[in-house]
């Protein structure tokens, strides 16, 4: 813009008498507030490594489970950190284990209980209880020692005689394998035929079978132990047998099947 000399110099005019107010009351109302220091998140006291495959078709524990429980721990200073059979190596950087796969002493759910227990960690479920829950030979003695009714049962070798088996226990029998896990290597035979058909195929992953006498139950009653001591049992129902008059329940305590260490054991590494 140009001026001419004789025009005067422009002058400047203050804001208008409501833009000024608006800026008064603006100003008045954002200093009056409380100020507080942003709320600064909490640190959890431990970090628990979960144990879980995506894929697994029938794992122990959905996704939304692990999620749900994830929320729960975080009410008790505990992070959830789901991580998989890959992080073997980041074990240690955690607090405790907790494995939500089905567990075998052939894959890596084994080696991450023993890493694990090696660590000092506390771990579910822990090296030893896999190695004895897993061996049916072992159970059956640890059973029959702490006399607990089993059904009978007979331990057959390849080229054993399996009519004697049939004589002794009776069609039907359940077939099973001495290392197996979540019904593998379970079978219900109804025929002589059948009998020797599954022990066939049996005998090309093991050299010894467990033939046992069926033994149909209304419910299959289940055993809950934590730090080898049994916090439930329970059947399919989920009648909860703890705390009620239940003969199995000192029964079981007699005969512990576990004694990894307990989640209140946990430890903050160094």
């Amino acid at each position: 813009m140009a001026f001419d000399r004789a025009d005067p110099a422009p002058q400047y005019q203050p804001a208008g008498h409501g833009e000024a107010e608006f800026f008064r009351s603006s100003l008045h109302q954002h200093t009056k507030r409380e100020w507080r220091d942003p709320k600064a998140r909490t640190v959890s006291k431990y970090d628990l490594a979960v144990l879980y495959d995506p894929n697994e078709k029938m794992a122990p524990s959905s996704p939304a489970s692990i999620k749900y429980f994830a929320r729960i721990a975080e009410r008790l200073s505990v992070d959830v950190e789901p991580i998989t059979k890959r992080q073997l190596a980041e074990l240690a950087e955690y607090d405790g284990l907790f494995i939500r796969e089905n567990t075998s002493i052939d894959n890596h759910t084994y080696r991450f209980a023993r890493r694990a227990s090696q660590e000092g960690m506390p771990v579910i479920d822990d090296p030893i209880s896999m190695i004895r829950c897993t061996n049916k030979v072992f159970l059956m003695e640890l059973l029959n020692q702490n006399q607990v009714a089993t059904p009978p049962t007979v331990m057959l070798a390849e080229g054993a005689d399996l009519a004697k088996a049939m004589d002794e226990l009776l069609l039907p029998l359940v077939v099973k394998i001495p290392d197996g896990s979540f019904s593998r290597g379970v079978h219900k035979v109804n025929t002589p035929e059948e009998f020797r058909r599954v022990a066939d195929e049996l005998f090309e992953e093991t050299d010894l079978i467990l033939a046992q006498k069926f033994l149909p139950t209304e419910f299959d009653w289940r055993v809950g132990i934590l730090s080898g001591e049994p916090i439930f049992v329970a059947s399919t129902a989920w009648r909860v047998a703890i705390g009620r008059s239940s003969s199995i329940v000192p029964t079981v305590r007699r005969a512990k099947a576990g004694s990894g260490p307990s989640i209140s054991s946990m430890r903050r590494p160094p």
